[in-house]
């Protein structure tokens, strides 16, 4: 059976549903929270067995 009123191509379909994904995908992304830097004096901590070692 052939579509007579198709408005799309095949491979425009397949490029509208890829570029549907992709903006979902970055929509998702773009949701993170993400924490404040803090602007107040904050303490380092060393996460080696010992920070006077070197690497």
């Amino acid at each position: 059976m052939v579509d007579l009123d198709s408005r799309l191509s095949k491979r425009e379909n397949k490029e509208e549903k890829r570029l549907r994904k992709d903006n979902e995908e970055d929509e998702e992304a773009s949701k993170q929270i993400l924490r404040p830097i803090p602007d107040e004096n904050f303490e380092l901590i060393p996460l080696g067995e010992d920070p006077n070692r070197g690497v």
